[in-house]
């Protein structure tokens, strides 16, 4: 049985070490761009600095063919054109890739 233990908490550690994605949420963010490639995903760059050091500044938004990346990109856009502040949750790979998974307005 001793054993079983021990594979069973091996596992877990290595899934846990194989998985370094670090998640922040962070308030009273302004936008300073928008983008919206013809390929690729759309993103934003606030004006305050994140604290993850996010590739490029760079916070990738969802899919906007999907509700919810519509309804991102709407919170987005409204808080471009009012200066108004928003929240945004996101997570940062191993890569420093960062990806939205919440702005609220």
């Amino acid at each position: 049985m001793r054993i079983k233990k021990t594979a069973v908490l091996s596992a877990l550690l290595a899934m846990i070490v194989s998985f370094p994605a670090f998640s922040n949420d962070e308030n009273g963010k302004t936008v300073q761009s928008v983008g919206a490639p013809n390929s690729g995903p759309t993103y934003v760059i606030f004006n305050e600095p994140l604290q993850l050091s996010c590739l490029w500044g760079v916070v990738y938004l969802a899919d906007p063919s999907t509700d919810y990346g519509k309804a991102m990109l709407a919170v987005v856009l409204n808080a471009d054109a009012t200066g108004k502040k928003v929240r945004v949750v996101y997570t940062q790979a191993s890569d420093q890739t960062c990806t939205a998974s919440l702005v609220a307005g």
